[in-house]
């Protein structure tokens, strides 16, 4: 048998780039699956923060709700939306210079409380406007006012006056928690009976 010169730097140089082939791969496929969890972790990070902006939120209507103002609102057409804020009836917003708690310091967390009991006022409707929802406060059973989309049957609560109060009035908290260039929003509506 003749012995073959020459065969085993190309069968050695032939396994090495397969081999880096397949290290690249891996590797690529590590940093991909690292990214992807970290960016998950971020949006449950987010979400849970904005979570807990909307329940601090809630905490605020329901603490103040003897105190809110109810009379219909004037949307003044900026974009802020500062017109239809929740205010009490001392005319303070709801919430102004109140930090939501935060758990993350590295996260930012915002909380708008808004008014859905408010006229356009001959402005035009923008995107981030809450729904409007006039108070009923008619007197008997309040039934006749029955917001578009509810049910006095399901959740009667929401339409008919407690406790001989007046009409169910609604509220909108919104809360966006950010960090970087990453946001998440969610906003959830308040019915207080007055």
């Amino acid at each position: 048998m003749a012995k073959r010169n020459g065969m085993a730097l190309p069968l050695v140089l032939l396994l090495v780039l397969v081999g880096s082939v397949l290290v690249g791969v891996a590797i690529y496929v590590v940093q991909n699956l690292f990214s992807t969890s970290n960016s998950v972790a971020l949006q449950n990070r987010l979400y849970n923060a904005a979570q807990s902006g909307v329940q601090w939120g809630m905490g605020l209507v329901r603490e103040n709700a003897d105190q809110l103002e109810t009379d219909i609102q004037m949307f003044d057409g900026n974009a802020n939306l500062d017109s239809i804020r929740a205010r009490t009836k001392a005319g303070a917003i709801l919430g102004d210079g109140m930090d939501p708690p935060v758990v993350d310091s590295s996260i930012s967390v915002t909380v708008d409380i808004l008014d859905c009991n408010y006229d356009l006022n001959g402005q035009s409707r923008i995107a981030t406007l809450p729904p409007i929802v006039p108070e009923s406060g008619g007197t008997g059973s309040g039934v006749s006012g029955i917001p578009e989309g509810t049910s006095a049957i399901i959740d009667p609560s929401r339409v008919i006056p407690m406790s001989g109060g007046g009409g169910p009035h609604r509220f909108v908290i919104r809360a966006t928690a950010s960090k970087g260039s990453r946001s998440f929003q969610i906003e959830a509506m308040v019915v207080i009976s007055q």
